[in-house]
């Protein structure tokens, strides 16, 4: 299975995040690193195959293999789960041991599962990944060129989106509809790349470049549509950003040559100084 790789999915991501709220924004600035995390851990720590895609073309037993509507909207439920109870940790079920206590507070678990969930939207908008050897048998070739051609030239996307974002209230139904017309390409662009078995075309990148651009910029805009009903409502975790800013702004105070001590008082008083 090759996948869109994590600098695509970065990029992608970073687009949306222009369209969405300040407030928002910086909610996920916080915890930066553990967003960028969710972004890289489908691939790079899940090694998720399975919801990567989904085929549009059945295979011989009549079934779409692939799960990637799905796990969207999984995504989507388990962060609101987490938005109706922040004061609790709440991980995925089947979330990697060693992630527990990285994601130790309520904040850094939805900042990490909001990059998570943006790797599977921007995933669906593959077009290699809405169909598979059931639709082309030698497609493996043309799916790896195509995505190393991507990454090449993220610097020359310029990704279009709408004035207004919409509210996705459906997510399987919004996003099937979304996957069958990102599947209209799969066959341009296997014509477009193409040549013979383990071989693509010299000319294939300039005229499957729009398609690609076209399909980042899709992919971005439901990453940013998805993200807005989910914007106002870290209002409730105003305790967590304190305290995370606050933390933050102890960690750039204290000279990492130097030893302190930590004291609590009776009062609830805390003070740090130097030994």
């Amino acid at each position: 299975m090759w996948l869109w790789d994590s600098r695509t999915h970065q990029f992608i991501t970073s687009n949306a995040l222009k369209k969405c709220k300040a407030s928002f924004v910086h909610l996920l600035k916080l915890h930066q690193e553990l967003f960028i995390l969710g972004i890289e851990a489908p691939d790079r720590i899940f090694k998720d195959f399975t919801n990567h895609y989904y085929n549009c073309t059945p295979n011989e037993f009549g079934y779409n293999s692939g799960s990637v509507i799905k796990k969207i909207d999984k995504e989507i439920i388990l962060i609101k789960q987490m938005m109706d109870d922040p004061e609790k940790i709440i991980l995925h079920p089947k979330i990697h041991p060693f992630l527990i206590p990285i994601l130790n507070t309520s904040l850094k678990a939805i900042i990490f599962e909001f990059g998570v969930l943006s790797h599977y939207i921007a995933d669906l908008h593959q077009p290699l990944h809405t169909d598979g050897k059931d639709r082309f048998v030698d497609e493996e070739t043309v799916h790896k060129i195509m995505e190393a051609d991507t990454r090449l030239h993220l610097k020359d996307f310029e990704l279009k989106f709408r004035k207004k974002r919409k509210r996705i209230k459906k997510p399987l139904t919004y996003f099937e509809e979304q996957i069958y017309k990102i599947n209209k390409n799969y066959d341009i662009i296997i014509e477009n790349y193409f040549l013979k078995k383990g071989k693509v075309k010299p000319d294939r990148w300039k005229r499957t470049f729009p398609i690609v651009e076209y399909c980042l910029s899709k992919a971005a805009q439901n990453v940013a549509n998805v993200f807005l009903d989910f914007e106002d409502s870290t209002k409730i975790f105003k305790k967590q950003i304190h305290h995370a800013k606050l933390i933050k702004k102890i960690s750039c105070a204290i000279d990492p040559t130097t030893y302190y001590e930590i004291r609590k008082f009776p009062t609830g008083t805390i003070s740090i100084r130097k030994i």
